[in-house]
Formats: structure tokens, C-alpha cells, sequence
């Protein structure tokens, strides 16, 4: 009885020390993991949820099960490869080295590399009539998780978000949208999305008068001074000239000259 509960206890204690390592990795791709080591391999033995995996014994290497013919086990480090995993190779691997169960473990998830999202808006009929709709960057189903959720408006920055993103009238200023679905082995990043709620005519407008109005109010100043200077010279062109009235000496002259004709 003092045999098993010592027993018990020491597997609580190594559970209780155990370091887990959380590892992702895509579909079909290869998974590799490498223990910490701190002295020279003499044996070393690779298991994956209990079972054997790898072994190898002073020159001697063996695999296992599902793991025959796809994995590799480098006898000085420890490393051990395995290619083209499934979702069946998922799961808690564990090793042990010169028959010494390693505190450090490996926790595997294999998942599918994402999809290229897409942005659907709903209501369908999403339009400037209504105050706010709402966008779902979508995927097609599968195994992905965990997945994370980025949107950009217009050539700005990524933003980390959920998977829908509520819009509103108030973002008329923004043209497009783009959302990023990522897990830990992908990222694909949808195609642009037009914001229904975006003024493109009008936008246009008011920066042509915002840039045009200053020249236009120059203008017509410039040319209103130009015609006021114009009447005043045509004014002064068309004036009658004013005689100087004769003094008394010019009138006897006058009168001299009139008799002796």
C-alpha cells in the first residue's frame, strides 16, 4: 500500500513539474520538436499519448505504429521529425533520455491552414438609407481554430477585432474595407470591400470648391477693381473742358478788334 501511494505521489510531483510546450502545426506539413538537454543521449525514447513512438539504444532505432517510415529521430540531440501529420498525431508527447522521463512535454494541435476570407455585409440591401450595417469576414468551415480576426480601413493599419464589424453613416469618409483571418500556421487576408456608406460624388465636390472657391473670389475682386478703374478713366475722357471766363482787358480787345473790321 506504501509502495503504490509513493507511486502516486511521485507521478502527481512530475505532472506537478511538468513544463508543457503548446505547438501548432499545418495539415500535411512536418512536426518537429527537440528536448533540453543536459548530457550526453545513451538511450532516448519518444511516446505520444502513452505510447511508444521512436527508441533508440546504443545504435539501435525503432518506430512505431503510424510513426514507421515518416519520422526521424536524431540520436545526438534528440530531435525527432514527423512529416506529413494528421489530425491523428495530435496530442501530449512525452520523452525520455537515458531512461529519464523529461520534464518538458510537448502538447500538439494539428489544424488546417486558414482560407481566404470574405466580407459579407448584412442586411443584404445594405445602403446609405439606413444608420449602420454590419460586416462578418467569413470563412468556409473547417479545422482552424484558434483563430484571430484583423480589419483595415482603406491603406490604413491592421486592427484587431472580432469577426464582424459594425459600420455606420459617420464612416462615409472611408472607401473600402478589408478583414485578416490568422491562426498560429496561416494568415490570409480577404478582398476589398466597398463601404456602401462612402460619398464618393460628393466628397469629390467639396474638394473642388474648397480649392477652387479661393481663386474664384480672387478673380472676381480682381475684375471688379479693373471695371471701377475703367468707368473712372472713361468718365474723365468724356468730361466737357471748362472755358476760363475772360477778363476785362481781353473783353476791349475783342471789342477794338471787332470795329476796325
Amino acid at each position: 500500500m506504501e509502495g503504490r501511494l509513493w507511486f502516486f505521489l511521485l507521478a502527481v510531483l512530475n505532472c506537478a513539474l511538468a513544463e508543457d510546450k503548446h505547438v501548432y502545426v499545418a495539415l500535411n506539413d512536418t512536426l518537429v520538436m527537440k528536448p533540453r538537454l543536459s548530457e550526453q543521449i545513451t538511450t532516448i525514447l519518444w511516446k505520444h499519448e502513452g505510447n511508444l513512438l521512436a527508441e533508440w539504444d546504443n545504435g539501435n532505432m525503432e518506430f512505431f505504429g503510424d510513426f514507421k517510415g515518416r519520422t526521424n529521430l536524431d540520436s545526438k540531440t534528440g530531435e525527432v521529425k514527423i512529416k506529413s501529420v494528421t489530425s491523428a498525431q495530435s496530442g501530449l508527447y512525452t520523452t525520455e533520455i537515458n531512461n529519464n522521463v523529461q520534464k518538458n512535454r510537448f502538447k500538439v494541435s494539428v489544424i488546417q491552414k486558414v482560407p481566404e476570407p470574405e466580407i459579407v455585409v448584412k442586411p443584404l440591401a445594405c445602403s446609405k438609407a439606413l444608420d449602420n450595417c454590419t460586416l462578418h469576414c467569413d470563412k468556409a468551415t473547417g479545422e482552424y481554430e484558434p483563430v484571430t480576426y484583423e480589419w483595415k480601413d482603406d491603406d490604413g493599419e491592421w486592427v484587431a477585432g472580432t469577426k464582424e464589424k459594425l459600420i455606420k453613416k459617420d464612416s462615409h469618409k472611408i472607401k473600402t474595407f478589408s478583414c485578416k483571418l490568422k491562426n498560429p500556421v496561416s494568415e490570409r487576408v480577404s478582398g476589398i470591400f466597398k463601404n456602401p456608406f462612402y460619398y464618393e460624388f460628393q466628397h469629390a465636390a467639396v474638394i473642388t470648391v474648397i480649392v477652387i472657391l479661393p481663386f474664384l473670389i480672387a478673380g472676381v475682386i480682381l475684375y471688379l477693381k479693373r471695371e471701377s478703374i475703367r468707368n473712372i478713366c472713361a468718365n474723365d475722357t468724356n468730361r466737357p473742358k471748362e472755358t476760363a471766363p475772360t477778363t476785362e482787358n481781353e473783353q476791349l480787345d475783342e471789342a477794338k478788334s471787332n470795329s476796325v473790321i
